[in-house]
């Protein structure tokens, strides 16, 4: 529809445009939140859920930052494949 590429129903597109407009906006919150990538307190934690992943910078990241701790990020769309995801 209008040239952009959509998931089923969803009512955003999925297309490589949104994906760099959504990185952008990662960027954004990152510097508002001075680099955190959490602004609630992690004590050791040993799951984390990301619903609506895209990508998955944040999930990466949090797996990074929590090595210990079993990440599941989850997307209507699968954006990146799964053997690239570490």
């Amino acid at each position: 529809m209008y040239g952009r590429t959509y998931c089923k129903d969803w009512f955003m597109p999925i297309d490589e445009p949104e994906q760099v407009r959504m990185y952008l906006l990662h960027q954004v919150f990152l510097h508002v939140f001075g680099g955190e990538h959490s602004t609630v307190y992690l004590d050791n934690p040993t799951n984390i859920l990301d619903v609506g992943t895209g990508r998955g910078e944040w999930a990466i990241r949090m797996g990074e930052v929590y090595p210990n701790c079993d990440v599941v990020g989850i997307d209507i769309a699968a954006e990146m494949p799964t053997k690239q995801v570490p």
